[in-house]
């Protein structure tokens, strides 16, 4: 997800709607008055993993760069693209100066191509090389399994992720948010604890699934275990394609070699799609 933070809408609403054709999730920070301080509490919430802001907000309230300044003390690395009429020739001394204490940042025109914008963003942006499994607590029993045969040709958190890889005291919601970006296969392992999962169908399972609707991504949908018909249609997964059959004989009635056999088989299916993304 990308953050743009304006004074005026009229500016980048042609901006929001392409983005978001190429793909790219935009949140907005959009205020006459108080832009930056929008931003800030924005960036809190959402954690973008790039900001696109003029350096000038208006008359009031923070300015651009001490809005990023702000930014910076909770995303660090995050990369800072400012839109702004002025060259780095022809920038004020004061800016001048004072942009040297936002690390990270690049200055773009605002009166460039759009076009231009885009590829810059696309160059910044992580791309999708990744797998994401996507589970439940309750069924860690098959996330061990599934994650015996990762381990044998992929890196943990390299080439794929799973929650439980995040180390104590990161900021695991940016481990996410980063996970979700950069994948391009997603394991769902699916059963009544994970259509009932609240962060899953309203934060990972759609992101998920608009990635794959775009053809970012493609899911793997794995029925774990017996789930009404109900809490499908309800996670939007009842009219897709599971994995080996699984919805017909989810894989909790499987035999353990059996199950074994079709893990393999899963995994042999993300690898090839990784490498072919790399």
């Amino acid at each position: 997800m990308i953050m743009l933070v304006e004074n005026d809408f009229d500016q980048v609403h042609d901006l929001i709607d392409l983005f978001r054709q190429e793909g790219i999730e935009v949140c907005h920070a959009i205020s006459f008055q108080c832009a930056g301080e929008e931003a800030i509490a924005l960036a809190r919430q959402k954690k973008p993993l790039l900001i696109i802001m003029d350096i000038v907000l208006g008359a009031t309230g923070l300015d651009g760069i001490s809005t990023a300044k702000e930014i910076r003390q909770f995303l660090p690395d995050v990369p800072i693209l400012f839109r702004t009429v002025f060259s780095t020739h022809t920038l004020p001394p004061a800016f001048r100066s004072r942009l040297l204490e936002i690390p990270n940042h690049q200055l773009i025109p605002k009166n460039g191509r759009v076009k231009d914008l885009v590829d810059i963003v696309r160059l910044k942006l992580p791309r999708r090389t990744k797998l994401f499994v996507c589970y439940s607590r309750e069924d860690k029993d098959f996330v061990t399994e599934l994650q015996e045969h990762l381990r044998a040709s992929l890196k943990p958190l390299c080439d794929y992720f799973i929650d439980v890889l995040i180390e104590d005291g990161s900021d695991w919601r940016r481990a996410i948010d980063n996970a979700l970006a950069t994948a391009c296969a997603g394991v769902l392992l699916v059963s009544p604890t994970f259509c009932s999962s609240s962060f899953i169908t309203e934060e990972e399972l759609p992101r998920l699934q608009e990635a794959a609707e775009k053809e970012y991504l493609r899911l793997f949908p794995v029925l774990v275990r017996d789930t009404a018909q109900d809490a499908l249609k309800k996670a939007r997964l009842d009219s897709i394609s599971f994995v080996g059959n699984s919805f017909a004989n989810p894989w909790i009635h499987l035999s353990k070699p059996n199950r074994q056999r079709k893990w393999c088989e899963l995994v042999d299916k993300v690898i090839a799609l990784l490498r072919n993304a790399t």
